[in-house]
């Protein structure tokens, strides 16, 4: 009889444990998904207008704040930033964003740049799309210590 109980509380707690296991996976994935949605929607609503643009355009236009292309790309930082605080937050999966668009938005923030510093310029209260700076300085240490990785081997 008591070998019975022995086994009993043993399957009980694999079963606990699985559930556990399947319940942190399941978390994950969605995390996974919700992060790859939160992606296509930006770049059907940002990404796809700002690759138009040129760099030298960038900063062109950085310069006329009162321009409708001024406008524009601010609206298109808003969306960046916007994603960028789910992902410095956790609601979305930092390594899914490397792995989707990791340097994509290191070089991004680098064509951005001379918009962001013309906002931060303007209004020296807030430092503007710190969040985006943030994302884009993690992904480039990871990408330079994975570098560096490489180059010890």
């Amino acid at each position: 009889m008591e070998a019975i109980n022995i086994i009993s509380l043993i399957l009980a707690i694999v079963s606990i444990g699985f559930s556990i296991l399947t319940y942190v996976l399941s978390v994950l994935h969605e995390k996974k998904k919700a992060t790859l949605d939160a992606y296509n929607i930006l770049q059907e609503q940002a990404l796809d207008t700002i690759n138009r643009y040129q760099p030298k355009d960038i900063k062109d236009i950085s310069g006329d704040v009162k321009s409708q292309e001024y406008k524009k790309i601010s609206t298109i930082l808003a969306r960046i930033e916007h994603f960028c605080v789910g992902v410095n937050s956790r609601i979305y999966d930092k390594k899914t964003v490397k792995l989707l668009a990791g340097r994509y938005l290191v070089s991004l923030y680098g064509k951005l740049k001379p918009m962001i510093m013309k906002k931060r310029e303007i209004n020296t209260f807030d430092k503007h799309y710190n969040e985006f700076e943030k994302l884009a300085e993690e992904l480039e240490k990871m990408y330079k210590g994975k570098n560096k990785k490489s180059t010890a081997i």
